[in-house]
Protein backbone atom coordinates (compact mmCIF):
# COMPACT_ATOMS: atom_id res chain seq x y z
CA UNK A 1 0.00 0.00 0.00
CA UNK A 2 2.81 2.52 1.00
CA UNK A 3 4.31 2.13 -2.20
CA UNK A 4 1.49 3.08 -4.27
CA UNK A 5 1.18 6.17 -2.25
CA UNK A 6 1.30 9.39 -4.15
CA UNK A 7 3.82 11.86 -2.85
CA UNK A 8 3.98 16.05 -2.77
CA UNK A 9 7.45 16.63 -4.61
CA UNK A 10 9.05 19.56 -2.96
CA UNK A 11 11.72 21.36 -5.43
CA UNK A 12 14.30 23.96 -3.89
CA UNK A 13 17.22 24.87 -4.97
CA UNK A 14 17.31 28.70 -3.39
CA UNK A 15 17.88 29.17 0.74
CA UNK A 16 14.81 32.03 1.06
CA UNK A 17 12.43 29.95 -0.31
CA UNK A 18 14.04 26.73 1.51
CA UNK A 19 13.59 28.45 5.01
CA UNK A 20 9.78 29.20 4.27
CA UNK A 21 8.96 25.68 2.91
CA UNK A 22 11.39 23.87 5.39
CA UNK A 23 9.52 25.28 8.04
CA UNK A 24 5.81 24.99 6.59
CA UNK A 25 6.72 21.31 6.35
CA UNK A 26 8.55 20.25 9.28
CA UNK A 27 5.27 20.00 11.49
CA UNK A 28 3.30 17.96 8.57
CA UNK A 29 3.66 14.30 8.22
CA UNK A 30 6.75 13.85 6.34
CA UNK A 31 6.27 10.61 4.68
CA UNK A 32 3.59 12.11 2.41
CA UNK A 33 6.70 14.42 0.64
CA UNK A 34 10.11 13.45 -0.95
CA UNK A 35 12.71 16.12 -1.83
CA UNK A 36 14.98 17.38 -4.69
CA UNK A 37 16.98 19.69 -3.29
CA UNK A 38 20.86 21.11 -4.07
CA UNK A 39 23.70 20.94 -1.21
CA UNK A 40 22.79 24.12 -0.16
CA UNK A 41 19.13 23.82 0.37
CA UNK A 42 20.17 20.19 1.97
CA UNK A 43 21.76 21.61 4.60
CA UNK A 44 18.44 24.19 5.58
CA UNK A 45 16.30 21.22 5.42
CA UNK A 46 18.19 19.02 7.82
CA UNK A 47 18.36 21.89 10.33
CA UNK A 48 14.63 21.89 10.46
CA UNK A 49 14.35 18.88 10.84
CA UNK A 50 13.68 17.19 7.42
CA UNK A 51 15.27 13.88 7.44
CA UNK A 52 17.84 13.19 4.40
CA UNK A 53 15.92 9.66 3.72
CA UNK A 54 13.32 11.64 2.13
CA UNK A 55 15.78 13.77 -0.09
CA UNK A 56 15.50 12.02 -4.18
CA UNK A 57 18.14 12.43 -6.81
CA UNK A 58 15.35 11.54 -9.61
CA UNK A 59 11.70 12.41 -9.89
CA UNK A 60 9.69 9.42 -10.37
CA UNK A 61 6.95 10.77 -12.08
CA UNK A 62 4.59 8.06 -11.55
CA UNK A 63 4.45 8.64 -7.52
CA UNK A 64 3.52 12.22 -7.25
CA UNK A 65 0.25 14.16 -7.02
CA UNK A 66 1.32 18.01 -6.35
CA UNK A 67 4.97 20.19 -6.42
CA UNK A 68 5.69 22.51 -4.18
CA UNK A 69 8.48 24.97 -5.34
CA UNK A 70 10.84 28.02 -4.67
CA UNK A 71 11.54 30.17 -7.52
CA UNK A 72 15.62 30.97 -7.42
CA UNK A 73 16.71 33.82 -9.77
CA UNK A 74 18.43 31.72 -12.44
CA UNK A 75 14.44 29.24 -12.93
CA UNK A 76 16.41 25.97 -12.01
CA UNK A 77 13.07 24.40 -10.84
CA UNK A 78 10.53 25.71 -13.45
CA UNK A 79 12.95 24.76 -15.76
CA UNK A 80 12.64 20.88 -14.32
CA UNK A 81 9.00 21.38 -13.55
CA UNK A 82 8.90 22.02 -17.11
CA UNK A 83 10.50 19.07 -18.22
CA UNK A 84 8.05 16.52 -16.59
CA UNK A 85 5.11 15.54 -18.30
CA UNK A 86 2.94 15.94 -15.41
CA UNK A 87 -1.31 17.72 -14.98
CA UNK A 88 -0.40 17.67 -11.43
CA UNK A 89 -1.10 21.05 -8.98
CA UNK A 90 1.68 23.43 -8.90
CA UNK A 91 2.77 25.66 -6.04
CA UNK A 92 5.03 28.68 -5.15
CA UNK A 93 6.15 29.75 -2.05
CA UNK A 94 7.97 32.86 -3.23
CA UNK A 95 10.13 34.90 -1.15
CA UNK A 96 11.25 38.82 -0.99
CA UNK A 97 10.78 41.35 -3.77
CA UNK A 98 13.38 41.47 -6.41
CA UNK A 99 13.02 39.61 -9.91
CA UNK A 100 10.12 38.04 -9.81
CA UNK A 101 9.12 38.23 -13.83
CA UNK A 102 12.81 36.71 -14.35
CA UNK A 103 11.85 34.15 -11.52
CA UNK A 104 8.38 33.05 -13.80
CA UNK A 105 10.51 33.46 -17.24
CA UNK A 106 10.81 30.45 -18.85
CA UNK A 107 12.09 30.26 -22.99
CA UNK A 108 10.08 34.13 -23.49
CA UNK A 109 7.01 33.33 -21.78
CA UNK A 110 5.80 32.88 -18.44
CA UNK A 111 5.21 30.09 -16.43
CA UNK A 112 2.01 29.82 -14.20
CA UNK A 113 1.61 28.08 -11.30
CA UNK A 114 -1.65 26.87 -9.86
CA UNK A 115 -1.03 28.75 -6.75
CA UNK A 116 1.61 31.55 -5.78
CA UNK A 117 1.95 31.87 -1.98
CA UNK A 118 3.78 35.20 -0.75
CA UNK A 119 3.97 36.82 2.61
CA UNK A 120 3.78 40.33 3.05
CA UNK A 121 1.99 43.40 0.84
CA UNK A 122 4.60 44.03 -1.24
CA UNK A 123 5.17 40.78 -2.52
CA UNK A 124 1.62 40.86 -3.28
CA UNK A 125 1.25 44.08 -4.78
CA UNK A 126 4.75 43.31 -7.16
CA UNK A 127 3.77 39.55 -8.27
CA UNK A 128 0.39 41.18 -9.07
CA UNK A 129 2.26 42.76 -11.99
CA UNK A 130 2.94 39.66 -13.60
CA UNK A 131 0.01 38.97 -16.42
CA UNK A 132 -0.21 35.38 -14.85
CA UNK A 133 -2.70 32.96 -17.04
CA UNK A 134 -4.45 30.64 -14.08
CA UNK A 135 -2.52 31.55 -11.06
CA UNK A 136 -3.82 32.11 -7.35
CA UNK A 137 -1.97 34.27 -5.65
CA UNK A 138 -2.34 34.05 -1.48
CA UNK A 139 -1.16 35.86 1.34
CA UNK A 140 -0.28 33.36 3.71
CA UNK A 141 2.12 34.00 7.33
CA UNK A 142 5.48 33.44 7.01
CA UNK A 143 6.15 29.88 8.56
CA UNK A 144 9.92 30.66 8.97
CA UNK A 145 9.08 34.05 10.63
CA UNK A 146 6.88 32.35 12.93
CA UNK A 147 8.92 29.58 14.14
CA UNK A 148 11.73 31.75 14.69
CA UNK A 149 9.79 34.15 16.74
CA UNK A 150 9.64 30.82 19.36
CA UNK A 151 13.25 30.94 19.56
CA UNK A 152 14.87 34.07 19.67
CA UNK A 153 15.06 35.57 23.31
CA UNK A 154 15.86 39.35 23.22
CA UNK A 155 18.48 39.80 26.04
CA UNK A 156 18.29 43.25 27.58
CA UNK A 157 22.31 43.32 26.81
CA UNK A 158 22.03 42.81 23.40
CA UNK A 159 25.45 44.36 21.75
CA UNK A 160 26.97 42.66 18.88
CA UNK A 161 27.00 44.59 15.49
CA UNK A 162 26.60 41.98 12.40
CA UNK A 163 27.70 41.97 8.74
CA UNK A 164 25.47 39.43 7.00
CA UNK A 165 26.86 38.38 3.85
CA UNK A 166 25.33 37.86 0.52
CA UNK A 167 25.24 34.61 -2.18
CA UNK A 168 27.75 37.33 -4.23
CA UNK A 169 31.49 37.23 -5.08
CA UNK A 170 34.00 38.05 -2.35
CA UNK A 171 35.72 40.57 -4.87
CA UNK A 172 33.78 41.60 -7.74
CA UNK A 173 30.28 41.40 -8.58
CA UNK A 174 28.73 42.16 -11.54
CA UNK A 175 25.53 43.40 -10.44
CA UNK A 176 23.45 46.67 -10.93
CA UNK A 177 21.41 45.24 -7.19
CA UNK A 178 24.07 43.87 -5.45
CA UNK A 179 28.08 44.62 -4.25
CA UNK A 180 30.58 42.47 -3.60
CA UNK A 181 30.83 41.05 0.03
CA UNK A 182 34.39 42.80 -0.02
CA UNK A 183 32.85 46.27 -0.85
CA UNK A 184 29.98 45.60 1.87
CA UNK A 185 32.83 45.12 4.78
CA UNK A 186 34.85 47.69 4.05
CA UNK A 187 32.02 50.12 3.57
CA UNK A 188 30.84 48.93 7.07
CA UNK A 189 34.70 49.04 8.35
CA UNK A 190 34.46 53.03 7.41
CA UNK A 191 31.17 53.84 8.95
CA UNK A 192 31.27 51.72 12.12
CA UNK A 193 33.75 52.74 15.36
CA UNK A 194 33.32 49.25 16.79
CA UNK A 195 35.74 47.76 18.77
CA UNK A 196 34.77 44.18 17.12
CA UNK A 197 32.25 43.62 14.23
CA UNK A 198 30.99 40.09 13.60
CA UNK A 199 30.54 38.76 10.15
CA UNK A 200 28.10 35.72 9.00
CA UNK A 201 28.44 34.25 5.84
CA UNK A 202 25.68 32.94 3.39
CA UNK A 203 25.02 29.67 3.27
CA UNK A 204 26.39 29.34 -0.61
CA UNK A 205 29.48 31.34 0.38
CA UNK A 206 32.63 29.09 0.62
CA UNK A 207 34.63 29.29 3.85
CA UNK A 208 38.30 28.38 2.18
CA UNK A 209 37.78 31.92 0.53
CA UNK A 210 36.74 34.20 3.11
CA UNK A 211 38.46 32.81 6.08
CA UNK A 212 42.09 33.85 4.84
CA UNK A 213 40.51 37.19 3.98
CA UNK A 214 38.65 38.21 7.36
CA UNK A 215 41.81 37.05 9.05
CA UNK A 216 43.48 40.30 8.01
CA UNK A 217 41.28 42.34 10.02
CA UNK A 218 42.13 42.53 13.85
CA UNK A 219 38.17 43.77 14.30
CA UNK A 220 36.62 40.94 12.49
CA UNK A 221 35.17 38.20 14.25
CA UNK A 222 33.43 35.35 11.44
CA UNK A 223 30.45 34.04 13.20
CA UNK A 224 31.46 30.06 12.65
CA UNK A 225 28.07 28.42 13.80
CA UNK A 226 25.94 30.16 15.49
CA UNK A 227 22.61 29.01 15.01
CA UNK A 228 20.12 32.26 13.33
CA UNK A 229 18.31 32.81 16.93
CA UNK A 230 21.06 33.35 18.59
CA UNK A 231 22.75 36.16 16.05
CA UNK A 232 19.22 37.52 16.29
CA UNK A 233 19.24 37.29 20.54
CA UNK A 234 22.54 39.43 21.15
CA UNK A 235 22.74 41.31 18.52
CA UNK A 236 21.70 45.28 18.54
CA UNK A 237 22.56 46.26 14.52
CA UNK A 238 22.55 44.09 11.79
CA UNK A 239 24.32 45.41 8.46
CA UNK A 240 24.03 43.72 5.18
CA UNK A 241 23.48 44.65 1.25
CA UNK A 242 19.44 43.95 0.12
CA UNK A 243 19.40 41.08 2.05
CA UNK A 244 15.94 39.12 3.75
CA UNK A 245 17.40 39.79 6.66
CA UNK A 246 17.56 43.70 7.19
CA UNK A 247 13.10 43.26 7.24
CA UNK A 248 14.31 40.31 9.94
CA UNK A 249 16.37 42.73 11.84
CA UNK A 250 13.13 45.25 11.49
CA UNK A 251 10.73 42.63 13.25
CA UNK A 252 12.79 41.72 15.88
CA UNK A 253 13.52 45.20 17.09
CA UNK A 254 17.13 45.33 15.92
CA UNK A 255 18.56 48.77 14.29
CA UNK A 256 19.58 47.83 10.66
CA UNK A 257 21.52 49.64 7.54
CA UNK A 258 21.41 48.78 4.36
CA UNK A 259 24.76 49.50 2.37
CA UNK A 260 23.91 50.01 -1.34
CA UNK A 261 25.27 50.91 -4.42
CA UNK A 262 23.52 53.90 -5.98
CA UNK A 263 19.68 54.02 -5.61
CA UNK A 264 19.27 50.38 -5.68
CA UNK A 265 17.50 49.54 -2.72
CA UNK A 266 15.21 47.08 -2.95
CA UNK A 267 14.18 46.35 0.41
CA UNK A 268 10.22 48.55 1.25
CA UNK A 269 11.35 51.54 3.18
CA UNK A 270 9.69 51.01 6.33
CA UNK A 271 11.56 47.14 6.90
CA UNK A 272 14.49 50.24 6.98
CA UNK A 273 16.37 52.02 9.25
CA UNK A 274 19.48 53.35 7.80
CA UNK A 275 20.14 53.59 3.96
CA UNK A 276 24.19 54.09 3.22
CA UNK A 277 25.10 54.81 -0.57
CA UNK A 278 28.27 54.10 -1.63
Amino acid sequence: MEKNFKKIAVISFEAGSAEIISNYIKNKNIKNYIFFLNKITKKIFQKNGIDKKYFKKKINEKIIKKIIFGASYDGKEIKLISQLKLKIATECFLDHWVFYKKRFSLRGKIFSPDRIIVFDKFSYNSINKINFKRTKILVRKNFFISNLKKRVKKRQQAYNAVIFLNNVNLHNENNKIYISNKFLIKKTMSILDRKNIFVKLHPANKKKIYYPYLKKFKNLILIKKGKLEKILSTSNLIISNNSQILPLAKIFKIKNINIIKGKNNIIPREYLDKIVKI
